[in-house]
């Protein structure tokens, strides 16, 4: 990472919250959120940190196996694994187990407010150099062969394609 770097993504960051916030206030004045089956505290620790940011990026384009993350991302499977664990427990993804893999994906249905904070994440990262970059990698990871054998197992009772069934990307 460069050393300026930190300052965009501590904006990129901050603007992200500001972005979810005020689509949350819309949500509770019509009342679509009066009740939020997630706390928010939850979703916004697990937005503080970049490398997780990246990560759910990455899952609301499609499921993907911890190996392809972790190619992506450019971090040890360790920490990879790590960051995905934090991320389950805060109850935004979700895993099946498809041989010896991992295929992540955000949680189906999206509760009301993490697709507020997922719409603010999407818009954030269309201007973010860093998170066109990993869209790109994806693609050609998912190319390799070195990756193909995850990519070609259906996941048990769900579409492969994760955001194919959210219209707002």
């Amino acid at each position: 990472m460069r050393s300026y770097d930190w300052l965009t993504h501590a904006k990129l960051s901050a603007l992200i919250q500001y972005d979810a916030f005020i689509y949350a206030l819309t949500y509770i004045r019509t009342g679509v959120l009066s009740r939020m089956a997630l706390e928010l505290t939850d979703i916004y620790k697990s937005f503080s940190d970049f490398s997780r940011l990246r990560i759910l990026y990455l899952l609301t384009q499609q499921p993907v196996c911890v190996c392809h993350i972790q190619e992506v991302i450019g971090l040890p499977q360790v920490n990879v694994s790590q960051h995905l664990a934090y991320l389950r427990k805060a109850g935004l993804v979700e895993f099946a187990r498809a041989q010896t893999w991992k295929i992540y994906r955000i949680v189906s249905p999206w509760p009301p407010e993490l697709e507020v904070n997922l719409k603010a994440l999407i818009e954030c990262a269309k201007s973010d150099p860093t998170f066109k970059e990993d869209l790109v990698r994806l693609r050609e990871t998912l190319k390799d062969s070195r990756f193909s054998a995850c990519v070609s197992i259906p996941l048990p009772g769900r579409s492969h394609r994760r955001a194919a069934t959210h219209s707002f990307r």
